[in-house]
């Protein structure tokens, strides 16, 4: 993998930055100029304000001297370091200092009154040479002196470039420390991010490709409250799971090949027995019995594991009816009379009175029922009795077979319904089966979209209760 995510991250982070200085040094730097300009302008305005009131509005009455003004305006010109000139009406220079080389200049004034040329609608303003009679580089103001609405003159505000370029430079300065702060934050989390949430990562993706290659025995174990820590513990389940389930797999299979290979072994050899005269013709009956109970017994096996392959990801078709269950329970149990007679083992029933309707699949009901009553026998203890229970409660059905035997302990609980599940007591004689009763009697439980739960205590029996819909 060779462009990882922090490699992405990085080159964001890279990108980033690129655009953060290109923008600082094109738009901002224009947008910032701008900014000084109009400010220069606002100040300007300002100024000429204040000069008309201390002494340009005397002057262009003829209260103060042309003498008296050109004092004014060399030391404002001075202190302020700014260019100022009082034109007529007519826009000639009137008033003029002793290095004044601009002394019978003529400006026309209508520069400053013309949209194209003002930097801002609000002020009479311009920026250039001001008609040739500045440098380049100047702003200029124009304030016009009236008197009962004629104009008697002007006042000429210049400001070279220079004064707005300082307060440019001092807001760009402020700009630039600010995004270099923002940038060396973000390296910093990117640097957070690569020894911590990256290398975590880093190491749950270890995690999961030994997963791939099979080996579920490493843990990830990152012992934090956040999405990664729910990530890694949901993988450190999930491969526990699945380690489990090939442990399991492995089990299914022996206990299958098992069961496959006993009866076959037995049938080979008393075929074998029977062709080659080993058993004599007036026994040979007694054998034919006996093979034929081995291929029932793998027929049933088949049909076992064809049952739980039904059951895949869409479920079993089910032919939902009405009957009652209490006469298929009844009817179930008379199936296994000689198998009840071998243990001196009986039925008993504490039935709901009268008929008790259910909306269900009969065939895959009985079968639930002939599974869990042939467990039932298998699992108890001789000259004891099966207890058999239906009762209505919440609107559902709920059917209760209990046997008196050997139990189920707690652990074993939690594993009884795993298709590639089982109990390790129940490989021993006359419990030959395969482990998938209960895996089948879940399925159809689950199909039906009911409930099964299972009551044990070790040496002293096993309850099972499943519920079903009440026909209305």
């Amino acid at each position: 993998m060779k462009f990882t995510i922090y490699k992405k991250i990085t080159l964001i982070n890279i990108v980033f930055t690129l655009i953060a200085v290109i923008f600082l040094c094109t738009f901002t730097q224009m947008h910032t100029t701008i900014i000084g300009k109009n400010q220069a302008t606002s100040r300007l305005a300002d100024l000429s304000n204040l000069i008309y009131k201390d002494y340009a509005k005397d002057f262009f009455e003829n209260k103060i001297s042309k003498k008296e003004a050109e004092l004014h305006t060399k030391n404002y010109s001075q202190s302020l370091n700014v260019e100022i000139w009082l034109l007529d009406k007519n826009g000639k220079k009137i008033t003029h200092l002793p290095t004044d080389t601009t002394k019978d200049c003529k400006l026309n004034t209508n520069i400053f009154y013309d949209e194209k040329n003002k930097i801002n609608s609000e002020y009479p303003a311009i920026y250039g040479d001001c008609d040739g009679k500045m440098p380049d580089n100047t702003l200029s103001f124009c304030k016009m002196v009236t008197k009962s609405k004629k104009t008697q003159g002007y006042i000429i505000i210049s400001l070279n470039e220079s004064f707005i370029a300082d307060s440019v430079d001092s807001y760009m300065l402020t700009i630039f420390q600010s995004t270099l702060i923002l940038i060396i934050i973000l390296w910093m989390i990117l640097l957070f991010v690569k020894l911590t949430l990256y290398r975590r990562f880093c190491e749950i993706m270890k995690t999961v490709y030994s997963y791939s290659q099979g080996d579920f025995s490493k843990k990830i174990n990152h012992q934090y409250n956040d999405e990664l820590g729910y990530l890694s513990n949901t993988l450190d389940y999930m491969a526990n799971e699945l380690d489990t389930l090939e442990d399991e797999e492995r089990i299914f299979v022996s206990n299958v090949s098992h069961d496959f290979r006993s009866p076959l072994t037995s049938i080979k050899g008393y075929v074998e027995a029977i062709m080659d005269g080993t058993i004599p013709v007036e026994i040979q009956d007694q054998y034919l019995q006996i093979i034929l109970d081995e291929t029932n017994r793998l027929s049933k096996l088949t049909e076992s594991l064809l049952d739980l392959n039904q059951f895949g990801k869409n479920g079993a078709k089910l032919n939902i009816s009405t009957f009652d269950i209490n006469e298929v329970i009844l009817a179930t149990t008379r199936v296994f009379g000689v198998s009840l007679k071998k243990k001196n083992l009986s039925i008993k029933t504490k039935l709901e009175p009268g008929a008790l309707f259910v909306e269900a699949d009969i065939d895959k009901i009985q079968q639930v029922i002939y599974n869990l009553v042939d467990n039932a026998i298998k699992f108890s203890f001789e000259n004891n009795s099966i207890d058999f229970e239906t009762y209505v409660k919440h609107g559902k059905v709920f059917v209760s077979i209990k046997d008196h035997g050997i139990g189920i302990s707690s652990e074993n609980q939690k594993k009884i319904w795993d298709r590639f599940y089982k109990i390790d007591a129940s490989r021993g004689k006359n419990k030959m089966g395969a482990g998938l009763g209960l895996s089948i009697v879940k399925a159809i439980i689950s199909a039906h979209s009911e409930n099964i739960n299972v009551i044990s205590t070790p040496g002293a029996g096993t309850e099972f209760i499943f519920t079903l819909t009440k026909s209305e």
